[in-house]
């Protein structure tokens, strides 16, 4: 027997998503891995809103990379920064990955500013990486090539939510387009809009974009069995 589930945000009902049959052992894949890094913005920083006012942003008790570091034994990196676009986190980070043993890399990125459908002249397969656009769409592939270069099995999340100026389906469609051509397993969105995993701690109002704590967790669980259901796609995770 298969088993469905669909979430609700207020009074509005999503769309039904199979997760799997009642007879289906859960399994976590990501226990494989020594060491994953999370690179992101502040859905991976796990940024918690307590209010209306961002100065008021923290972030959660335990982040989503610490929940999932939980979850698998594994070393977690958390590499992320609230409000980074792709080019910001390349920018940021890009001196600060290293070579790590049976590693994975989990980037959520391409929620602030989105990306463009430029893949093929921003990032050129026939250039150096190095030489690639400092563009969302070309950073976005320089991490992943860096990456790579480092040894990572690569996770792309797609995105659930992005800037006003962007394109959810465009951004989502290149991330796609990223995966195939660098091989690396694609996942997401992964949403759940239920506002209890939204609300402020004092539950006078919500956040529609973060999770508050128990959303990070949430979503660290979630995305394990999301992974760990990918199919024929799972292949390009597989350790050394």
């Amino acid at each position: 027997k298969e088993v469905y589930i669909r979430s609700k945000w207020v009074n509005d009902w999503g769309p039904w998503s199979k997760i799997g049959s009642e007879d289906q052992v859960p399994c976590d894949v990501l226990s494989a891995f020594t060491n994953i890094v999370c690179v992101g913005d502040s859905l991976t920083e796990s940024a918690v809103w307590v209010s209306n006012d961002a100065a008021e942003v923290r972030r959660a008790h335990k982040t989503y990379p610490q929940v999932l570091q939980t979850i698998t034994g594994a070393t977690v990196t958390n590499l992320s920064k609230g409000g980074d676009s792709a080019s910001d986190s390349w920018n940021r980070w890009e001196n600060t990955f290293v070579e790590k043993d049976n590693a994975l890399a989990i980037v959520y990125l391409g929620t602030n500013q989105g990306l463009t459908d430029t893949l093929d002249t921003d990032a050129p397969a026939a250039d150096p990486y190095t030489d690639w656009a400092e563009t969302n769409t070309g950073c976005y592939a320089k991490i992943i090539a860096r990456l790579q270069e480092l040894g990572y099995k690569v996770l792309l999340i797609k995105c659930w939510i992005v800037s006003t100026s962007a394109s959810l389906e465009i951004t989502n469609n290149v991330i796609e387009q990223v995966g195939t051509r660098f091989g690396c397993s694609v996942v997401g969105p992964i949403i759940n809009n239920e506002v209890q995993y939204h609300y402020w701690p004092n539950h006078n109002g919500y956040n529609v974009t973060h999770y508050n704590d128990l959303g990070y967790s949430w979503f660290a669980h979630r995305l394990c069995d999301v992974v760990a259901n990918l199919g024929e796609n799972l292949k390009y995770i597989i350790p050394e």
